[in-house]
């Protein structure tokens, strides 16, 4: 593989690989939502300290429904980001002009769960090497397709 080969096949990866890295911020996000949802709705503690009883809220519930409302607006906001993004990539893939590229690169990349080449190779009733290889050089075909940076 000659350099610039390994440098598309990079790009690509890099590329591809951003909607794993997009999902797992949605996720972070979508936990907070749900923490500040359940500070919000959920019961206050109350300190029984011998002569005196204190109700010890971390924020107000007017602090705490703003932060709700930005942090749905951003959860949202990058929800509706990373659709963008796989519909993008869904497209390119799908223009690639191999079957077994298409399919590769969309088990690897796409799916919510990213496949291991291995597992790719044995749904597909091929070598893992052969698997392997074909990855690469679908990676590469589809840096030079869509002209990624390397």
């Amino acid at each position: 593989m000659t350099n610039e080969e390994v440098a598309l096949r990079n790009a690509a990866q890099r590329y591809l690989g951003q909607i794993a890295y997009m999902r797992k911020d949605v996720a972070r996000i979508a936990l907070q939502v749900e923490k500040i949802r359940h500070d919000v709705t959920g019961l206050r503690a109350i300190v029984y300290d011998k002569d005196r009883v204190q109700v010890s809220p971390v924020n107000t519930f007017e602090e705490q429904m703003v932060r709700l409302d930005e942090i749905t607006e951003a959860y949202a906001e990058k929800l509706a980001e990373m659709h963008e993004a796989i519909k993008l990539r869904e497209d390119q893939i799908r223009n690639m002009p191999k079957a077994s590229h298409r399919e590769i690169l969309t088990e690897r990349y796409l799916r919510y769960r990213k496949k291991s080449l291995e597992r790719i190779a044995d749904e597909m009733h091929m070598s893992h090497d052969w698997v392997r290889h074909l990855h690469t050089e679908a990676l590469v075909e589809f840096a030079k397709i869509y002209n990624l940076d390397t």
